[in-house]
């Protein structure tokens, strides 16, 4: 099973992997993380080059995804796309672990993925 953030074939340590497809701004995909996987891939964006992350569900729909972008010490701007680009949103969020909260919640199709964040609407 996948288990780190190279997508390298590790033994299977009863972890989750999540349906979805992580794309970084360098263009390196990870396909079917781990929870603890797409942690790191969080963890680590915000230097110049590496500012950002997409996640889409496998099978993906390129109308519907999250994605995230944060600069060195600033918070994560995060992003959803729910169909049409009328339907894209905004947040801001401080932490990686409540990021990382909304990310699996999405990946695992969970009614309360959102979470307490105040979202708006982007005009896109």
């Amino acid at each position: 099973m996948r288990d780190d953030v190279r997508g390298e074939e590790q033994p299977d340590q009863g972890r989750e992997l999540l349906a979805v497809s992580v794309r970084s701004e360098d263009g390196n995909t990870v396909d079917w993380p781990t929870v603890p996987g797409l942690y790191r891939l969080l963890e680590r964006i915000g230097a110049e080059g590496d500012t950002f992350l997409v996640v889409e569900r496998i099978p993906g729909d390129e109308q519907y995804y999250v994605q995230t972008r944060r600069d060195e010490g600033e918070p994560y701007q995060v992003e959803y796309r729910d169909g049409s680009a009328k339907m894209h949103f905004q947040a801001d969020i401080d932490s990686t672990a409540h990021v990382l909260a909304v990310f699996v919640a999405w990946a695992r199709g969970e009614e309360n993925w959102k979470g307490p964040h105040s979202w708006r609407r982007l005009r896109l």
